[in-house]
């Protein structure tokens, strides 16, 4: 019996370890979340939101809530993107 409640102590103390282990932070090749990628390809571009929103047919709203992470555009919305700001979107951190 005491075999058994030291195993189990043990056993117990080690899945009390690893559920409080921290998450890896995110390291510096990590790639920004779509909005971020979109809002700097944009400004690097030179144009505002309004221009881009018109370029797409979307309203500013729209592009305001996708480069806050708010929403995330479709996959047509982001290759329209891509070719109007001529940069390539990472779709790792949807």
């Amino acid at each position: 019996m005491k075999h058994f409640i030291y195993t189990f102590l043990i056993v117990l103390s080690l899945l009390i370890t690893m559920g409080c282990q921290q998450q890896p932070k995110a390291s510096k090749s990590t790639p920004l979340h779509i909005g971020q990628q979109i809002e700097e390809a944009r400004h690097k571009v030179g144009i505002s939101q309004n221009q881009l929103a018109e370029t797409l047919g979307l309203s500013v709203a729209n592009i305001k809530t996708i480069e806050k992470g708010d929403a995330v555009p479709t996959r047509d919305i982001i290759v329209e993107i891509e070719e109007r700001l001529g940069c390539e979107i990472i779709l790792d951190n949807i």
